[in-house]
This record gives structure tokens, C-alpha cells and sequence, in this order.
């Protein structure tokens, strides 16, 4: 009782407190095309614009302080909603009604108020913004250059601020903690940034504004819109209410939160996740919802016992996101280990890769692990309190991807759409880095070889929890959460984690992991990994007969479909009997076995006549390069 007592009382003194005044200069930029942050020239009637991303809150909010300083002739605060007008999923509903709890905030700060702006037409909307305030300063929160730039460029006369304050560390201490390689790039490697930046200084927390400047107001014609995130008659579904129940998007439910240490007088930076693999559940304080829309800062949380390895995770991610080209676009990071996870029962054909059956087969596999109906107890209750709650613990998420992909063998895209859809943190940076470790193509490929199938009795309450609820399923789904689940999942877990062990896939992953992914700082395209070029890595993992069949079919250009057939056809009969197709394969460099012949064979030869004709060729090669 004592402490909580203690807990509440410090909440009170660091939101109320009006003993500290303060004059605060904020880190900025590192792009050196943007300026510096200065309050020489300012005059009592300077003003300024405010245009933030995230970080909606009062306290720790170097964005928001800045602005005050930079304009005590007036101010205006923009934010930018990069959604539909109407919310759609957890995230958006969560951002939404933090956005209405920090506009209550401002209100009661002189009368101030957000204006929402597109956040797909930044550049026009600031344009007709500057035009019509005409402000002395332009402050924003984000380090979109291509954005920055256009706007500078139209008004060169505009002091333009930029603070980015959703980090743990500002984003230009990040470079001194990454390798460097003698072949030329940078080396990104978790451990090396991690052991770099765990000695770094964090900033201390800055208190929030006691008064803000008097608010000028836009003309009404450039306000894109206020409902639903600011409408007071706006209601969510019952659904996303139960979400907002469990995560109550205010500042001071974050502060409460963050102060929900790991565990008691134990050093944050030492402690390791043991990912439902040791004999007690990792403590969550379920604060990631509040760091992912700046509710609060990372520093704040550093300071109320968040774990500094946690937040250190965020600033790493949101780096490589900003910083590596295939990552922002979604492409795999590590190309060549694409699909090594992925597997289609049956081989080829109809059953296989490009055929109807096989691409019906993953989407069965997908849908029974989105319901929670794998069989797998901490899987099955992990997806379930996705469902209902929008978010599960760090280390269930790493299990149920696990199982997805390793287990199930299901491309990890289909993975990293369902938690963007889901998740109430939904963060780009953080879920894409997730899901391409979890496939392997990723930065970290870390976590491999996870039990998520067994059964532990820490798990038990958890467990029982969520398999208990009672969920409404779209129509979509409604069956598949009725079926049966496959018992040979389970049961065949460990053998198909041999399988991936015995094709070395786990030591290619090892090996990104111990060298780390070399990229050109540049134009942030993949180099290599470590020293090896990427048009040379070679992880010598044994393919499936799948991988071998698009090997194949990636050695035969569209355009000589006909003309390689001619060579294969060493008899003139317009069919290639099996001895033909074999010397065929063989010249191309592809050596399988007697099972993968068989299937390749099955694929090729859809009249089972025992020959393979021109168009069986082509028809196999559309079918299944394109499929």
C-alpha cells in the first residue's frame, strides 16, 4: 500500500509541479540540410507552427517545447493522421483517442486545440497552412527530408525546426554504434548497436509547458477535418471500446505504467527474455501502445524503470526502417533466404507452389493459426487474446510467429499483414523488422528453433485465460475456429525443426546474425552480408524440391521457352520423353533426387502420357513461376 501510495504521489508532483522554469534547448537535426534550432533572432511577436506525427503528450515533449519558445507571439498545432477519416483497426482507434485525450490536455492550456491534417498530402496542405498564417517558424517531429526539403524550398524565408523526440537517443548518435566493413558500408548487427548505446547518457525528462502561446487559428476552409478523432458525437464500436478498456490512451494511465518495473532493484539492462523457454513468464507494464504514439517518451519510461534493452529495441528498428531501402519497401532484407521456410505439402503440381491446392493449402494453415486453432496451448491463446484485445506479450509473439513460419511453413508476409491488421502498437518499423527476423530474411534472425508447442505450467493461467473467451469471428473465419486443429502439427513440430536444421537454414541464419547485414549508407541497398557481396552469398542450404523447381524455372527466360525446348527435344519428336528432360536439367546445373524427379515429372506431364509436350512446358512454367 505504501508503495502505491508513493507511486500516485509522484504522479501528482510531476504533472503538477509549477516550481521549475526552465529555458530548453532541444538536440536537432542531423540531416545537414536542415537547420539548427536557435532563439536569437526570436521577437515577442514571432510565431510558430507545430506539426506533429506522434508524441501526444504534455510531459517530455521537446517538439511541443521548442514550438513554445519559438513562438510566444502565437502558436498553432497540427497533427497528421495518416488514415482514412473514419478509424478501421485497433491502432487507428487507439491513435484516435489519444489524440482527443491530448487535445482536452491543451485545451486546459490556453485554450489551444489540434487541427488534423491528410497525412498522404503533407507538402500541399503546409503550403496553403504557411500561406495562410504566414508563421515565423515551422516546427515538426518527423525526418521525412523528401517532405522537409519541398517545404523549404517554397519558403526559404521559414525558420524550420526539426526535433525528434519519440527516441530513446537522438537518431545521430545511432551511427557511432554501427560496425564499419573494409569493403565499404556499414555493418548493421543488433549486439554491436546494443553494446554501443547501453553506455550512451539518456537525456533527462523535461517537464511539460505550464502555458502555451495564444492559439492562431486556421481559416476554417483549410481544415481537412475533425470527426471522428475529434468529434465529441463520434462512438466506436463495441469491439474497439473493449480495447480501449484494457488500454485507456491517457497520459497518466502511461505514466502509471512505465512505472511497473521488470522487476524490483534488479538493473534494467541486464535482464533477458526468456521467451516461455525458462520457468516464469516475462513481466510486461503492456506500455508499448503508449511509446508507439508518443503518450510517453522513452526517456521518461528509462526513468521509471522501463528497460533500457526494450527501448534500445525501438530506436534500432526505427533506424534500420528509416535507414534500409528493401525494409521501407517490404521486401525481404536478405533475399536469398526468402521462402526457405516455407513448405507445401505434397511437392509440386496442383498440391504445389503455384498450383490452386497448394496456395488454398497455405491460406487453411494461415487461417487456423489467425483463430487460435493450431493445437499449440500458448499459440492458440496468444492469437486469441490478439483478437480480442489487439495486443499479447512480447515473447507469445515471437512463439506464434515461430509457428506460423517454422512450424507451419507459411510465408511470413502472410504474418506481418495480420498483425498490422490487429495489433493496437501497430508500428511499421517495429512489425517489419519482427517479421522478417520470424522469416528469416530479416536483419536479427535470432529467435529460432522456439518450442512454442510445448505445454509449461507458467503458462497455464495465461492459457486457460484466453482459450476460455468467448470471440466473434468474421464470417471468413467463423469455420475454421470450429474445426478440428491438425494434431500432426504438434506432434511434428520437433521433426520439422530437424528438417530446417538438417538444410542448414538455421546456420544461414546464424551466420546473418554473427556477421550482421552490410548496407550502402548511401542509398540504404543491400550490400552483403559481413564481407560477402550479396551476388555471392551462398549459405549452402539444402532446397526443397520446391526451391529446386523455381531454380529451374528462374534459368529459362520467357522468351526462349521455345527455343530451349528445341535444344532438350534431341530427337525431333516435338515431346520430351524422361531421359531428354533429364540430360535437359542436368545442362542447366540442377541435380535431384529420385523423389524430386518423380514430382517434377507429376508436374510437367498434366496427360500422364508419359511424354512432356511443348505446351505441358510452357503451362508448367507460367503456372509455377508466375503462380
Amino acid at each position: 500500500m505504501n508503495s502505491q501510495l508513493s507511486i500516485f504521489f509522484s504522479i501528482i508532483i510531476f504533472l503538477s509541479s509549477t516550481a521549475y522554469s526552465f529555458v530548453h534547448s532541444p538536440t536537432l537535426i542531423s540531416s545537414a540540410s536542415l537547420p539548427t534550432y536557435s532563439t536569437t533572432s526570436l521577437t515577442a511577436a514571432s510565431t510558430a507552427v507545430l506539426l506533429l506525427s506522434s508524441n501526444l503528450r504534455l510531459s517530455d515533449n521537446q517538439a511541443l517545447n521548442a514550438a513554445v519558445e519559438l513562438g510566444p507571439g502565437g502558436l498553432s498545432i497540427l497533427y497528421k493522421w495518416n488514415h482514412n477519416p473514419i478509424p478501421q483497426t485497433p491502432s487507428q482507434f487507439f491513435e484516435a483517442a489519444a489524440i482527443r485525450s491530448f487535445n482536452s490536455s491543451l485545451t486546459r492550456l490556453n485554450d489551444q486545440e489540434l487541427t488534423l491534417i491528410d497525412g498522404n498530402d503533407v507538402v500541399v496542405q503546409l503550403e496553403r497552412i504557411i500561406n495562410d498564417l504566414d508563421p515565423t517558424n515551422l516546427v515538426v517531429d518527423f525526418q521525412d527530408t523528401t517532405i522537409l526539403n519541398k517545404v523549404q524550398t517554397k519558403f526559404p524565408k521559414l525558420k524550420l525546426t526539426v526535433v525528434p523526440s519519440s527516441h530513446l537517443h537522438h537518431p545521430s548518435t545511432a551511427q557511432y554504434a554501427l560496425g564499419r566493413s573494409r569493403k565499404g558500408g556499414r555493418i548493421l548487427r543488433w549486439s554491436t548497436y546494443l553494446s554501443g548505446m547501453l553506455n550512451e547518457p539518456i537525456a533527462p525528462p523535461i517537464p511539460s509547458p505550464q502555458t502555451l502561446p495564444l492559439p492562431i487559428k486556421l481559416s476554417p476552409s483549410l481544415t481537412w477535418f475533425s470527426a471522428p478523432p475529434l468529434s465529441k458525437s463520434y462512438r466506436e464500436p463495441e469491439w474497439a471500446k473493449h480495447i480501449l478498456n484494457v488500454f485507456p490512451p491517457t497520459e497518466s494511465e502511461a505514466l502509471l505504467r512505465s512505472f511497473q518495473n521488470p522487476a524490483p532493484n534488479t538493473p534494467t539492462t541486464n535482464l533477458t527474455t526468456n521467451l516461455g523457454n525458462a520457468n516464469t513468464i516475462p513481466p510486461s507494464s503492456h506500455l508499448s501502445p503508449y511509446l508507439r504514439f508518443g503518450i510517453i517518451s522513452p526517456p521518461l519510461s528509462s526513468s521509471n524503470g522501463v528497460r533500457t534493452r526494450d527501448l534500445l529495441w525501438r530506436d534500432w528498428s526505427h533506424m534500420c526502417h528509416n535507414m534500409v531501402e528493401p525494409l521501407k519497401r517490404g521486401d525481404p532484407i536478405v533475399a536469398v533466404m526468402d521462402g526457405t521456410c516455407v513448405k507445401f505439402e505434397g511437392g509440386t503440381g496442383e498440391g504445389g507452389e503455384g498450383g490452386i491446392r497448394g496456395q488454398q493449402q497455405q491460406l487453411d494453415k494461415f487461417n487456423m493459426w489467425v483463430v487460435g486453432n493450431t493445437g499449440s496451448p500458448i499459440v492458440d491463446a496468444g492469437m486469441r487474446q490478439l483478437w480480442l484485445e489487439g495486443w499479447m506479450p512480447r515473447h507469445v509473439r515471437l512463439l506464434c510467429a515461430s509457428c506460423l513460419v517454422e512450424g507451419l511453413g507459411v510465408d511470413w508476409r502472410r504474418g506481418r499483414s495480420w498483425f498490422e491488421h490487429t495489433l493496437v502498437d501497430y508500428d511499421p518499423a517495429i512489425n517489419s523488422m519482427m517479421w522478417q527476423n520470424a522469416g528469416l530474411v530479416g536483419i536479427d534472425p535470432f529467435y529460432t528453433k522456439l518450442k512454442w508447442e510445448v505445454e509449461q505450467e507458467h503458462f497455464r493461467e495465461y492459457v486457460q485465460k484466453y482459450l476460455d473467451a468467448d470471440l466473434k469471428w468474421p464470417k471468413h473465419l467463423s469455420d475454421y475456429a470450429e474445426l478440428r486443429p491438425d494434431p500432426n502439427l504438434v506432434t511434428n513440430a520437433q521433426a520439422r525443426r530437424d528438417e530446417l536444421k538438417n538444410r542448414n537454414v538455421y546456420r544461414a541464419a546464424k551466420k546473418i546474425v554473427n556477421t550482421g547485414v552490410r548496407v550502402n549508407w548511401k542509398n540504404g541497398e543491400i550490400i552483403g552480408v559481413g564481407n560477402t557481396p550479396v551476388e555471392e552469398l551462398d549459405f549452402n542450404i539444402d532446397m526443397s524440391a520446391s526451391d529446386k523447381f523455381k531454380e529451374l524455372q528462374s534459368k529459362i527466360a520467357l522468351e526462349h521457352l521455345d527455343e530451349r525446348f528445341k535444344e532438350a527435344d534431341l530427337d525431333g519428336s516435338g515431346e520430351l520423353d524422361f531421359e531428354e528432360l533429364g540430360e535437359f536439367c542436368k545442362k542447366q546445373g540442377m541435380n535431384f533426387t529420385n523423389r524430386e524427379w518423380e514430382l517434377l515429372v507429376e508436374s510437367l506431364d498434366a496427360d500422364n502420357s508419359g511424354t512432356v509436350s511443348l505446351q505441358e512446358f510452357k503451362q508448367w512454367w507460367s503456372s509455377h513461376f508466375y503462380g
